[in-house]
């Protein structure tokens, strides 16, 4: 579903360019990713020159008003990477490649997974993480 503020997602991914496939296009492997799970519900937040946050929800989920975020650091527009996190108590890590943030999303506990190119074997690892996010936040 498609939330205000959307547009102004789309004119920050239209501004931003790269010479070669990194953060970009993982960013866009991991949003498209989300859009084909059921019931999702994009939110975003743009602070140029920190962060710019695909923020998702599940439909009819409990408690909490979204169960990732996709952030892209914007710190260094030059050097831009990915951050994507969710509640810790909603995926586990088995190869333990995440960086546990306290209090990383909303004052709760976060496990952070840093993107800055596209790899397959890690975007595929960390959808594998965000499925997991999305089932459990179930209603």
């Amino acid at each position: 579903m498609r939330e205000p503020g959307m547009g102004d997602l789309d004119d920050f991914l239209a501004r931003w360019s790269e010479d070669a496939p990194g953060p970009r296009a993982a960013f866009l492997r991991l949003r498209d990713f989300l859009s084909g799970l059921a019931g999702i519900r994009f939110a975003y937040r743009g602070r140029p020159g920190v962060s710019h946050s695909l923020r998702a929800a599940r439909e009819g989920q409990n408690g909490r008003p979204l169960f990732c975020i996709i952030d892209v650091i914007d710190d260094d527009p030059a050097a831009r990477w990915i951050s994507a996190c969710m509640y810790a108590d909603l995926a586990n890590d088995p190869a333990g490649l995440a960086t546990p943030v306290p209090g990383g999303i909303l004052g709760e506990d976060a496990l952070c997974f840093d993107i800055d190119a596209l790899d397959p074997d890690l975007l595929g690892y960390v959808q594998e993480r965000l499925a997991e996010a999305h089932a459990a936040a179930a209603p």
